[in-house]
């Protein structure tokens, strides 16, 4: 027998077992494997199942279990299982076989909003000072660590199926989808990852009409074309966002827009451009009246001023910025690495220590990667600058081990890592 002949015999006789085996389940079951087979991502759980099938939990979990136990699924970890790629092809075309359409848009549907709403309500947890959310969801976490983890664990789930919204025009569950995978990126360096779904979103956003939530998303892609070092990427989103937010007269996201052009000019050297973009922003935040707007704008501004070799200006900023960030643990640790580099520059290195390795210890509270590495930099410098070579080594290996293996600044830590010994 051929090649082509062996593998058509090796798919015949495997379609006949998956048959076998479909056909000794119990109804229940097979309603859930085929039904399963809807869902675009590669991991299942329970309640993937139960949006799926509208079935309770409880009953969604014994039906993963028995699906597992007869070879149909595999269970990856405890309560997370997943299809062999043969077996998904096979309960596709069960579902195609037994399946309307109306049950399909059904569930596809309940599953969006259910992971829609829990992306909205991670991200309360972890952005709670945000204030100009369209939507409000009841708590589903007890804290911020436990959203992260769960962003964290469904981030794969979490894409697939803003793809998914997209194409079943659940515009609003693409968007709330995006939305809560922002602190992913925010805070987790997740930018390849949330890249993905901003495309879906934007797309969304424009196919909907709604050119306020197209606005916002363009602001979010252009950080993270920032974050990449597309910077002409970044600008062009940013000319984009103002321009919707200035026909629309809404100040606020003005001033947010030039606070990110201003941001976006101090991280690629345009130093005077970006004092301008931010000293705007701060008078614009000084008219809205909004607080925590204003408190960034100030962090940044202190950043601005201490690259433009002034550190004294630096330092009027950042403790100004300090006060009205205590309730955003990760801006306000943000601020204080700033503050620290700043009082090292003034040769307050002790100070300094102290002001970073507090901002430290709250980064590895809020699980901030990209935010722990930045601190470890910064502890880094300050142990250059008392001549321990062997500590600030040590910092820096740290903060490369904190960075992910895409992250642009792994290259800014390494020479720095190079030079240190």
């Amino acid at each position: 027998m051929n090649s082509i002949g062996e593998r058509i015999g090796v798919e015949v006789s495997l379609r006949g077992a998956f048959d076998l085996s479909y056909e000794s389940l119990a109804p229940e079951q097979a309603r859930t494997y085929r039904r399963l087979a809807w869902h675009p991502g590669v991991e299942i759980t329970p309640l993937i199942a139960s949006r799926l099938t509208g079935d309770a939990l409880p009953k969604s979990e014994k039906a993963l279990r028995d699906l597992a136990r007869q070879h149909l699924l595999i269970e990856q970890t405890p309560g997370r299982y997943r299809f062999h790629d043969l077996l998904r092809l096979h309960a596709e075309e069960k579902a195609a076989e037994h399946e309307n359409d109306e049950a399909k848009e059904e569930g596809i549907a309940r599953l969006a909003r259910t992971f829609a709403e829990l992306s909205i309500a991670a991200d309360i947890a972890l952005r709670p000072y945000v204030t100009s959310r369209i939507v409000k969801v009841d708590p589903a976490f007890a804290d911020a660590a436990q959203a992260a983890r769960w962003l964290d664990a469904e981030k794969g789930n979490l894409v697939d199926l803003i793809d998914l919204a997209g194409r079943h025009d659940l515009f609003q569950e693409t968007l709330w989808l995006a939305e809560g995978l922002w602190s992913l990126f925010l805070h987790h360096g997740q930018a390849h990852l949330w890249l993905r779904a901003g495309e879906a979103a934007v797309l969304a956003a424009r196919r909907s009409e709604d050119e306020r939530t197209l606005g916002r998303l363009l602001n979010k892609r252009a950080l993270v074309h920032s974050h990449l070092g597309r910077v002409e990427e970044a600008m062009a989103d940013l000319a984009a966002a103002e321009e919707i937010w200035s026909r629309r007269e809404e100040w606020k996201r003005v001033a947010q827009t030039r606070q990110r052009r201003g941001t976006l000019a101090l991280e690629h050297g345009d130093l005077q451009e970006a004092v301008g973009f931010l000293e705007d922003a701060l008078a614009a935040d000084e008219h809205t009246g909004a607080e925590h707007h204003r408190a960034v704008t100030l962090f940044l501004l202190g950043r601005a001023h201490l690259a433009t070799g002034s550190p004294e200006k630096a330092l009027g900023f950042l403790e100004r910025a300090l006060p009205p960030l205590e309730n955003s643990v990760y801006n306000r640790a943000r601020a204080r690495i700033a503050l620290g580099s700043t009082l090292l520059t003034l040769s307050r290195p002790e100070e300094a220590r102290r002001e970073v390795e507090a901002a430290l210890r709250e980064m590895v509270e809020h699980g901030s990667g990209p935010g722990q590495s930045e601190a470890w930099e910064v502890l880094g410098e300050i142990h250059e600058h008392q001549g321990d070579l062997g500590a600030a080594r040590t910092a820096y290996e740290n903060a490369l081990e904190s960075l992910d293996e895409k992250d642009p600044a792994r290259r800014r830590v390494q020479e720095r890592l190079d030079g240190s010994g």
